[in-house]
């Protein structure tokens, strides 16, 4: 292979990778918004999941600017349920807007994915077009849906069409196979992939590295392919 694959900590350097287009204008509902790239509407979901919760979490990786997290927030001030919500969001460059003083419960957390840990498990982990810029994003997905509560929602933009084994040949076709044999929901069409509750997975890839060099993706951003060896 002539190409020259990169580490995650290689990444964090990447121009590609802390690309100011990511998810730094998005909100959570409306024009140019999370509900039309992952197909909820994050301020419903966490409103309907208050009946069955003392607290609602949302974590958002790759949250950009905070707007998505900051908007839902606020709808719920207005609502008078600030103090049943806490939403966390993480991304590589803190460039978060600023938080009204009004808003208590959100936490932006300058951080790498692979690099953030935590104790909370909750309610709404969510992903929009963040996965494109991760090496290994497979690791990415089996770390966080162990963050999810029981009966929980993971869901996030995956376009598979981005992995390569050792000698350039796609790995869409099983890496779609595995996810949905570990109880994932991977839908091709939408390059979506949601996790009902937390699991423990395993997948027979093991990640060689990644190039930033790939080009332009379905979105017309570049973005960063993964390269695995498949162990079966």
């Amino acid at each position: 292979m002539s190409i020259k694959l990169l580490k995650e900590k290689d990444l964090i350097m990447s121009g590609v990778v802390a690309n100011c287009l990511m998810n730094r204008e998005r909100q959570a509902f409306g024009d140019n918004s999370y509900q039309q790239d992952i197909y909820i509407n994050p301020y419903v979901y966490i409103k309907d999941r208050m009946d069955k919760e003392e607290k609602v979490r949302w974590l958002d990786m790759c949250c950009g600017r905070g707007k998505a997290l900051i908007q839902v927030m606020t709808e719920f001030v207005c609502d008078k349920m600030e103090n049943k919500v806490e939403f966390w969001g993480v991304d590589l460059v803190s460039m978060f807007d600023l938080v009204p003083n009004q808003i208590k419960n959100i936490n932006l957390i300058e951080s790498s994915l692979m690099e953030f840990e935590t104790r909370l498990s909750f309610d709404l982990i969510t992903c929009v077009h963040g996965l494109h810029y991760i090496g290994d994003k497979l690791a990415i997905i089996k770390k966080y849906i162990q963050y999810l509560k029981p009966d929980s929602l993971f869901v996030c933009n995956l376009d598979t069409n981005n992995m390569f084994d050792k000698d350039g040949k796609k790995l869409g076709r099983k890496v779609n196979s595995a996810l949905r044999t570990q109880g994932l929901e991977y839908d091709i069409r939408k390059k979506l992939i949601r996790c009902l509750g937390n699991k423990t997975i395993e997948l027979p890839f093991q990640f060689l590295g990644a190039d930033d060099q790939f080009g332009k993706n379905y979105t017309g951003q570049k973005v960063v392919s993964s390269y695995y060896e498949y162990l079966n």
